[in-house]
């Protein structure tokens, strides 16, 4: 079972989650919402290759929390859906596994600088990849950042399903194909 389990099986809409996810502890909801779009691809890219690659190129020991802790600290006070878009959009090279990914499947550099071209928000790397997602301040947000980049459909994301899904609900509202 893979870490990130536990807190999706909690229903949290934000947690601080510990050790192999066994330790889940509720973060307060965002105050209306927020709206994640998801640039899902499917290619395959290995989570085990890509944390050996993580390994390979590690040179000194990663500050693991720094991100996190940034962000359990601003969820703690409260934040709007808009100060969650901000944040993450200035976290999003905080995913230490970027890199690795990055260099396993080049083609995640192009996809990620051509949305970032196209909806002027930063995009990151869910997990270790190969998908990229965007937290925009709502879900109407998303829906609408979606629905631009599937009518343009970038060569970059040729074989990419795009979702937008908000916080509360873990099905997609939109979705293309």
């Amino acid at each position: 079972m893979g870490s990130d389990v536990p807190f999706f099986a909690a229903g949290e809409q934000a947690a601080i989650v510990e050790g192999r996810g066994e330790s889940v502890r509720p973060l307060p909801a965002i105050e209306g919402g927020a709206g994640v779009l998801l640039a899902a691809s499917s290619a395959e890219l290995s989570t085990s290759r890509v944390f050996a690659r993580y390994d390979e190129m590690l040179s000194a020991p990663a500050d693991k929390n720094s991100s996190s802790d940034q962000m359990a600290l601003a969820l703690r006070d409260g934040m709007s859906g808009a100060g969650l878009a901000e944040l993450a959009s200035e976290m999003a090279d905080a995913n230490q596994l970027w890199p690795a990914a990055a260099s396993l499947s080049p083609e995640l550099v192009d996809r990620r600088d051509t949305l970032e071209r196209a909806t002027d928000w930063r995009w990151a790397l869910s997990g270790s990849g190969p998908t990229l997602f965007c937290v925009l301040p709502t879900l109407d947000a998303a829906i609408e950042a979606g629905t631009r980049l599937a009518a343009e459909r970038p060569p970059e994301l040729a074989g990419v399903m795009l979702c937008a899904v908000d916080l509360d609900n873990p099905d997609n509202a939109w979705r293309e194909p």
